[in-house]
């Protein structure tokens, strides 16, 4: 009875920390950005897109979260690039819809990855008492090779019958988090 009470014992000690580091989710990696840039083309001339809202869309608390393998889209944030643009003088609300993140797959070079369809975003307003509509596209198309991530993104903006294209840059390197105490 004893050898069988110890065995049991033994076999509890043995596999309860494996079971434990199954459930152990993973830390995340932080990328902090060296550069950001975007901006729109429309009959030769450069608009810049709002780089406090490009910030705010692509960032989280000041960084670029990896997690798993994916980067959260916060489309609620995206939605104020577009507002904040006035393409053509439009002001109003805008809704996004699209993918919620961008899977990266693993490659002998790194990681790439990009998001399964367009984010898109739409604002309806108005224009000296006109209602129009303006939607923006984008694909988030991400990198990372030896610590260091390049998100980039070709932008269309239309609005009026116009359509506006561009990029959005962005350069980030991999920052260690600080141990635990």
């Amino acid at each position: 009875m004893f050898r069988v009470a110890a065995l049991c014992v033994l076999m509890v000690s043995v596999f309860l920390p494996v079971v434990r580091a199954g459930d152990v989710a993973t830390l995340p990696i932080l990328y902090q950005p060296n550069a950001l840039d975007g901006y729109v083309k429309f009959a030769g001339k450069r608009i810049d897109l709002p780089v406090i809202e490009l910030r705010n869309a692509l960032l989280k608390n000041g960084f670029v979260v990896v997690k798993d393998g994916r980067i959260p889209v916060q489309k609620v944030k995206w939605e104020k690039v577009l507002e904040k643009l006035h393409f053509k003088g439009i002001t109003g609300g805008s809704v996004a819809s699209g993918p919620s993140e961008v899977i990266l797959k693993g490659n002998s070079q790194g990681y790439q990855g990009r998001t399964r369809r367009p984010l898109v975003i739409v604002q309806r307003g108005k224009i000296h008492f006109v209602k129009v509509t303006a939607i923006m596209r984008t694909n988030l198309e991400t990198k990372i090779v030896d610590g260091k991530l390049t998100m980039t993104a070709p932008v269309e903006v239309k609005a009026l019958g116009l359509t506006a294209r561009g990029v959005i840059r962005l350069e980030a390197t991999q920052v260690e988090l600080p141990p635990r105490l």
